[in-house]
């Protein structure tokens, strides 16, 4: 089923949101458990999984006993959305962990004698406070 043109579609486009709530339902097998792992509302778990149904004009999951199941489609979703999900999730853990690693560079100018003679010590014990300091001098 082709999607609606943009202008013509009355929901929001596909959020980082709807995709965690889904892959969250597949996982758990049921909307009330998604909620609770999410701190989120049953009726809000519900209303973005029929967001991403409408969003791919596809039945994602069916309604079983008390909770639900993928349908071969949601499956497949679920299959490409679990990583995307699991990446988002630790994007700031990974982004603090690379940033404690970055180096910070340093440019010094100055004249030579300056460089050679007065400098030495203040290099010395900025290099032992800062271990990512990377220095560079120029005359």
């Amino acid at each position: 089923m082709p999607r609606p043109a943009a202008q013509n579609r009355p929901y929001k486009e596909l959020t980082l949101q709807q995709l965690r709530s889904f892959a969250e339902t597949a996982r758990l097998g049921s909307l009330a458990a998604a909620a609770k792992a999410l701190r989120l509302t049953h009726p809000t778990i519900r209303e973005q999984v029929l967001a991403l149904e409408r969003e791919f004009g596809l039945k994602l999951v069916t309604p079983h006993g008390r909770g639900c199941r993928l349908t071969a489609e949601g499956r497949l979703l679920a299959e490409l959305v679990t990583p995307v999900t699991a990446a988002a999730a630790s994007l700031k853990t990974r982004f603090d962990e690379l940033r404690a690693q970055a180096k910070v560079r340093l440019v010094v100018a100055g004249p030579p004698r300056v460089i050679q003679e007065d400098l030495p010590d203040a290099v010395s014990t900025a290099l032992r406070a800062e271990p990512r300091l990377s220095l560079e001098f120029l005359e």
